[in-house]
C-alpha cells in the first residue's frame, strides 16, 4: 500500500487535467503527502545509521510538503479558471507559497537534498514559494486597481499592493536565473503584467 501511494505523485504529475483531472490529480498528491508524512513518523524511531539520505525525517517532510504544494497549486489553478474572488485566490496562492517554502526549508537541513541536482531542485521550490507569494499580492493589487477604476478612490491601497507585488517578484527574480529556462519564460510573462 505504501508503494502504491508513493506512485500517486508520479501518476498525478502526468495526468490529463481536463474534466475531473485536476480533482483526481489533487487527490493523488494529497494521498502521496499523507504517505510521506506517515513514513516520516516511522523513521523517527530508526537509528541514523539505518537511514539513507532520501529516507530521513527532513527528506520525507520535504516530499510531503511538496505534494501538498502541488495539490494546492491545482486548487489555485481551478479557482483561477472558475473566476473566484481575488481574496480567495490570494489566500490559496499564499498557501501554495507556504507549502513550497516549508519544502524548501526542509531540503536545506539535509546535505544530500541541499545539493541534489546542483541545487536546482531546491531552487525550484524556493522560486515557487516566492512566485506564488508574488501572485497572491498581484491578485489583490489587480482587484484594488479595479476598485479604483470603478469608484475613483483607494489609490493608496492599490499603489501599496503594487509595490508589495513588485518587491515579491524581485525576490523571485533573484532565484529564477538559477533554474531551468522554462521557469524564466513564465516569470518574464507574469512580471511584464505587473
Amino acid at each position: 500500500d505504501v508503494y502504491k501511494r508513493q506512485a500517486c505523485s508520479r501518476i498525478a504529475c502526468y495526468m490529463d487535467l481536463a474534466g475531473d483531472g485536476v480533482k483526481e490529480a489533487s487527490k493523488l498528491f494529497q494521498q502521496a503527502a499523507w504517505t510521506f508524512e506517515h513514513l516520516r513518523s516511522l523513521v523517527s524511531n530508526l537509528h541514523p545509521s539505518e537511514m539513507s539520505v532520501d529516507f530521513t525525517g527532513e527528506s520525507l517532510g520535504m516530499l510531503s510538503n511538496l505534494m501538498l504544494a502541488q495539490a494546492q497549486y491545482l486548487f489555485y489553478r481551478k479557482a483561477l479558471e472558475a473566476g473566484m474572488k481575488p481574496a480567495v485566490l490570494a489566500k490559496i496562492a499564499m498557501q501554495v507559497s507556504q507549502y513550497f517554502s516549508k519544502a524548501h526549508e526542509l531540503s536545506q537541513t539535509n546535505v544530500g537534498l541541499k545539493g541534489y541536482d546542483g541545487a536546482k531542485f531546491a531552487n525550484v521550490m524556493l522560486y515557487h514559494s516566492l512566485y506564488f507569494a508574488a501572485m497572491g499580492y498581484f491578485v489583490l493589487a489587480q482587484d484594488e486597481l479595479k476598485k479604483v477604476a470603478e469608484h475613483t478612490k483607494g489609490q493608496g491601497t492599490a499603489v501599496a499592493m503594487l509595490k508589495k507585488t513588485a518587491i515579491e517578484f524581485e525576490k523571485a527574480k533573484q532565484v529564477v536565473t538559477l533554474i531551468p529556462s522554462n521557469y524564466q519564460e513564465n516569470y518574464n510573462a507574469k512580471y511584464a503584467d505587473c
